[in-house]
């Protein structure tokens, strides 16, 4: 089920507040998302995170795409430069 507008941040929040990171948040948002509504959580990561729209678009990419090897997970998460906090 996807998650509304509001919820996005608060589900990315919780992961990270729980010891998560950057690779736990793009499988929470390729598990929950759905086609054409990733946008909402690129603008979760911008206003919780501060990621830059490049970043956030990267992450959102990576999960509604159809690459999803932890190859192509770790590089996504290495040119990630903003740190989650």
């Amino acid at each position: 089920m996807m998650p509304g507008a509001g919820e996005w941040r608060h589900i990315l929040r919780a992961s990270i507040d729980s010891g998560g990171g950057l690779v736990d948040i793009a499988r929470i948002i390729r598990s929950h998302g759905a086609s054409g509504q990733y946008i909402q959580a690129a603008a979760a990561l911008r206003q919780e995170f501060g990621f830059k729209i490049v970043e956030a678009l990267a992450v959102v990419g990576w999960a509604e795409g159809s690459d999803d090897s932890e190859v192509s997970l770790l590089e996504m998460c290495r040119k990630t430069e903003t740190e989650i906090k």
